[in-house]
This record gives C-alpha cells, structure tokens and sequence, in this order.
C-alpha cells in the first residue's frame, strides 16, 4: 500500500511516499488527518483532565497546542488557570509566569500541523463535584503585501494577532477514593512595601472524624532566607523549617505564618509538606505535599522576531495582568511592556 502527502514544514523534501507491505489474509483500516486544516494561519488549544484513583489527591491536565493552520508560528504565549480546590504542584515545562490560580508558557515554535503537550499536576485541597479549567494561546505572525506605484515594487510589512481558548468541566467520581481527611493549603505574597519581603501562610483543615495533630516541614528555596514566624518553630537546616500544630480538632481549621526575603528579582517556589497523626492512638492518618510560587520583581523574556517588538502580551487581555518587562533581543531597548 502506497500513500504519500507533501511535507510543507520540510519544502527540502517536498513529497514525501509511505511505502508499507503487509503479508497474510486482513483487512486495513486507516484514518489520516490532512494539515493544514485552514487554509489561514490558524490555532487549536485543548485540555483534558483526569484524577487517578490511585491518586486521588492528584489533578492532572494535559494541554495540547495545535497549529492548523497554514503557517508556522511562534513565539505563542499559553496561559491556564487552575480550578478552585487546586494548586500547583508540577508541569512538564517550567512556566515564566506561577501564581495560586494560572501559570503562563511560552511555546517558541509551531510548525504546520505540529502539535505540542504541556503536562500540568495539580494538588487537590478541596474534593469537589466537578473541576472548571481555561486555557489561551495567543500569537503574532506578519504579513506582508506587496504593491506597485508607477512601474515601482513596494512592500508593507503589518502585524497580525491570533488566539485560540478553550474551558474544559471535568467531573469527577470519589467513589473509589477514600475519605478525605486532611486539606493544606499555601500561599505566598509579596510585601506592598518591600516586594523583596515575602508573607507566607500555610492553612490545614481537618476534615475526618479524629482529632489530630499536624507536623508541617517547609523548604525555601535558593536565595530566599527565613526572617520570623508568629508561631514557634525549629530550624531543620538554612532552608528547612518545622512546626507542630499540637490540636487540630475535627471539623477545625488552624495556619502558620512566617516571613522570609528574596536576594534578588525572579521566580521562587516553596515546599511544603503537612502530616496528620491521630491524637488517639499516634498513627498516620494523613499527608499533603503543597507548593507556594510568588514572583519577585519584573520576568525578563527575551523576543527576536521583528512583528513582536511594537507588540506587547498584555494588550491582548488574553494572558491576564503579567507581571513582566518584554525586551527585544535583537536591538536590547526595552520596549515599555510592563503589565501591573
């Protein structure tokens, strides 16, 4: 059986023949999706949810980006925002931009017809019915046309914007899961006066039947360093902290606070981990692993292409408020594309 297709992201090749023999008495069936789907620059985003029951305190989406279209494009800017009941635990590509509700990608280039996956973890704090996640794409890709005055040729050279969305509801059945018996969550936030100066806080929940007591250990990461809590703690290490919530009621909620200061702008993630013992007996009833970002000062992302360097994310009301200064890499002069 023969099939062929032309190769438009490789024109080096131009047609490319798929030659396969399959000896023995069968039958074949085949299906083909033919890019590009649109005979214009085009964009598709999808997501699609799934909590494991082996895993039931794990959320995971996986966000496919397609371009259908007939061009290729790139740099393209993914922003998705996390359900209520979530926070981030890990992703299969390092985000430029984490807050407690979306994070922001950048993709730097799509060829026609291809297709790239972004795997996002999500850690549950609240076991609810159902999960509601978005996700946006936006890109800018020029045109150019071409005109003639008086025997002469001219060229004009205009930026085009194209996005892609898509809202994902995944519903979900705890049936297979056991009772859920402790809820973590953890913020952080950055000083209004000293954006260096970053206010932690850790919120668990008993949500079982037992009264417990909860151990909580956190990390800080690199470059960040502990200045005081407003409760009493140990120091494990330079970067790992401990407290001890000594009664944690059914039904209660209690929380620690604590400051801590950045050396430098950029991108910081704390760990945490919560363990509930019983107050009964002293055995193990529960655990949680929790993450808090919080960025510190303005995210560098560099940019080559021409289109971008008029041209600023946050215009388009699509990525949300960034907190970012876009600079071109090719001439280094900072554009002024700064989202508060």
């Amino acid at each position: 059986m023969k099939a062929g297709y032309i190769n438009t992201s490789d024109p080096d090749h131009g047609f490319v023949v798929i030659d396969d023999e399959y000896p023995g008495n069968f039958s074949i069936s085949r299906g083909y999706r033919v890019y590009p789907r649109f005979s214009v620059p085009h964009m598709s985003i999808s997501s699609r949810g799934l909590v494991y029951s082996q895993e039931c305190s794990i959320l995971k989406y996986i966000i496919t980006l397609t371009n259908d279209g007939n061009r290729p494009l790139g740099p393209i800017f993914v922003r998705t925002s996390f359900p209520s009941g979530t926070s981030f635990l890990n992703s299969s590509i390092s985000p430029f931009e984490l807050t407690p509700r979306y994070a922001n990608w950048s993709i730097s280039y799509l060829s026609v017809g291809e297709s790239f996956n972004t795997n996002l973890g999500l850690e549950i704090t609240k076991r609810k019915d159902s999960y509601s996640s978005s996700s946006r794409a936006i890109t800018v890709y020029p045109v150019i046309r071409t005109y003639e005055i008086d025997g002469k040729v001219f060229q004009t050279s205009s930026d085009r914007r194209l996005s892609a969305s898509n809202s994902s509801l995944l519903d979900v059945n705890w049936s297979r899961c056991g009772q859920q018996i402790l809820s973590a969550a953890y913020s952080a936030s950055s000083d209004s006066k000293n954006p260096k100066i970053i206010n932690y806080r850790l919120m668990v929940e008993n949500l079982g039947d037992d009264n417990l007591r909860a151990n909580i250990t956190v990390r800080l990461p690199d470059a960040m360093r502990f200045i005081n809590s407003t409760s009493s703690y140990e120091k494990l290490a330079e970067d790992s902290f401990f407290w001890t919530i000594d009664k944690l009621n059914a039904g209660k909620k209690r929380s620690i606070s604590f400051m801590a200061k950045a050396e430098d702008n950029g991108f910081y993630l704390s760990n945490a981990s919560v363990t509930a013992i019983s107050l009964d007996d002293g055995r193990e009833m529960a655990s949680s692993q929790v993450i808090a970002p919080v960025m510190v000062g303005k995210t560098v992302y560099s940019i080559t292409p021409t289109a971008w360097q008029d041209w600023c994310p946050c215009d388009e009301n699509l990525l949300g408020k960034l907190s970012w200064n876009e600079t071109s890499a090719k001439s280094g002069d900072d554009l002024g594309c700064v989202c508060d």
